[in-house]
């Protein structure tokens, strides 16, 4: 049912919303690889046992082996470039920043949907993408290095990842591909899950495959080394991203067996506007609320709503 699709991808937002107040918390205190490699094995024994409840464990000859091939595709996708992507985002210029860069989320989804579906925009939907391209330009040129607390060691840490020059162009980098990336496997998991009933699985099979190939990276010399020293209060951090990162996608591949990309896409970028709120609870001391931020984000959320008319 497509009413039921939109309560999923609206609760898939909301995590997604915390996962980015979560994943700022955690960054303080690791590199990106460390953060996703953590995040990833912590959420697969949770979809392994949802795929089991829900029966379709039971059922894996209901994908076929092609669906499989584009499963494992989408995990690498996802979690290799958009979540590390965003990781390295948010590491640099923090949560609230970094959102409105991965507004090319629904502007690739709609790209995609023209490109290989034939679709049109409307006068409205064309005005919507326009302030999607704008967000992030007005807060890549408005932005300045945000004022945080000095007195505390999260404090002093996020002063040190200052957004000026480099540091400004590479989390601009990252934050826009992994907006991206999203938008492509956004694209894919409906292609490939599209009135399969098997979102759960679906979810499970491209967090494995994430898995596999994150363990892969594990040979490049001294990563392994480097989870090992992950400080406690990160590994907590990420624990619970891993939990919550977990519920975000199950209920986003539930959502996409039933609805439409070009509708899917857009009501999930609500999720800028729950974490915002969820960094405000969290974050405040280490965060930027400064008032182009948050225009960049409002105009962010309005565009995307016009995307969807």
């Amino acid at each position: 049912m497509p009413e039921l699709g939109v309560i999923y991808i609206l609760l898939s937002a909301v995590f997604y919303g915390l996962t980015g107040a979560v994943t700022r918390r955690g960054m303080l205190h690791t590199s990106a690889f460390n953060g996703i490699f953590i995040s990833v094995l912590a959420s697969l024994p949770f979809f392994v046992v949802a795929a089991a409840i829900s029966g379709q464990l039971g059922r894996p000859t209901a994908l076929t082996l092609a669906a499989y091939l584009g499963l494992v595709g989408i995990g690498v996708l996802n979690y290799g470039l958009a979540r590390y992507s965003t990781f390295r985002s948010i590491k640099i210029l923090g949560s609230n920043r970094s959102t409105p860069l991965r507004t090319l989320t629904p502007i690739t989804a709609v790209v995609l949907g023209i490109v290989l579906l034939g679709e049109t925009l409307t006068l409205t939907q064309s005005a919507g993408v326009a302030v999607l391209i704008g967000a992030p330009l007005l807060l890549v040129f408005g932005s300045r290095a945000s004022q945080v607390s000095r007195g505390s060691t999260a404090g002093a840490q996020a002063a040190s990842y200052g957004t000026g020059g480099t540091k400004l162009a590479e989390g601009v980098f990252f934050g826009m591909l992994a907006g991206v990336a999203y938008g492509v496997s956004q694209f894919l998991i409906r292609l490939v899950l599209a009135d399969t009933d098997m979102g759960i699985m679906g979810a499970l099979v491209t967090n494995a495959s994430a898995g596999l190939f994150l363990m892969g990276m594990l040979s490049v010399p001294g990563r392994v080394d480097e989870v090992r020293s992950v400080h406690r209060g990160g590994m907590r951090w990420f624990l619970l991203s891993g939990v919550l990162v977990f519920l975000a996608l199950i209920f986003r591949f539930t959502a996409l067996e039933s609805l439409e990309v070009s509708i899917a896409s857009p009501l999930h970028e609500t999720s800028m506007m729950f974490g915002l709120f969820f960094s405000y609870l969290i974050n405040r001391d280490v965060e930027s609320f400064r008032p182009m931020v948050l225009v960049a984000i409002a105009l962010s959320f309005v565009g995307t709503v016009a995307v969807a008319l």
